[in-house]
């Protein structure tokens, strides 16, 4: 295919993020990097130990709520005055897999603006 002489990655807005794009697009064999849609729904990886019960071990640990994210999912990527990076592996229940997710806080004047975008 020509587009993958150009590059690997296809870069595209939240529009895009629509699991038969995503689909198509990872079919074809390129990495896809989005904002995600603000309807999306995500769950967090559970990394604990097994419980020890009977059944399947567990698999996730909650729900991802943008206004309340945990800290504990996640790991500080890059930092300086005027942005940080917190990313995370997490579960995408439309696109049926794991996609690695990037928060991005920009201060500004006082205020904390924040956008999610992600990377498969």
């Amino acid at each position: 295919m020509y587009f993958n002489e150009l590059s690997s990655y296809l870069v595209a807005d939240a529009y895009s993020s629509k699991p038969r794009v995503v689909k198509t697009i990872l079919d074809l064999g390129l990495h896809f990097i989005s904002r995600l849609r603000d309807d999306i729904s995500l769950t967090y990886i559970y990394r604990g130990q097994p419980m020890g019960k009977h059944g399947a071990p567990k698999k996730y640990d909650g729900k991802v709520n943008p206004k309340s994210l945990d800290m504990n999912h996640f790991s500080k990527a890059v930092a300086c005055n005027k942005l940080t990076i917190y990313s995370a592996r997490v579960y995408c229940v439309a696109f049926k897999t794991t996609v690695n997710l990037a928060i991005a806080t920009f201060k500004k004047t006082g205020k904390k603006l924040q956008e999610s975008y992600t990377s498969q």
